[in-house]
């Protein structure tokens, strides 16, 4: 891929410095049970559908807990806190833009 984008002459759309510094989250076995968490970014229509997927999971997933946060502004990244606490109480987190 990355041999592709240099022949095209584009450029790779990621911090390729930043991926060789993170790892993926192992997957998860079940759903079943999990803490979700639902990241807002607050751009409009964003919780709509992010409250569609809610209820949904909810109801096929049986999810344990469900934590809701929202970002201050959507051109922002989400505050450190909130990162934090849904690193630390979240399985998953699931987030959306919208308009």
């Amino acid at each position: 891929m990355y041999e592709q984008f240099r022949r095209l002459g584009l450029m790779l759309p990621i911090d390729t410095d930043l991926v060789l510094q993170h790892q993926a989250a192992p997957p998860l076995v079940a759903l079943q049970g999990a803490v979700a968490g639902f990241l807002d970014n607050r751009k409009n229509n964003a919780d709509h559908l992010l409250t569609r997927i809610r209820e949904v999971m909810r109801t096929r997933c049986a999810l344990e807990e469900v934590i809701w946060r929202a970002k201050f502004i959507y051109s922002r990244p989400a505050a450190p806190d909130i990162l934090e606490e849904m690193a630390e109480r979240c399985q998953f987190v699931i987030t959306a833009i919208g308009d």
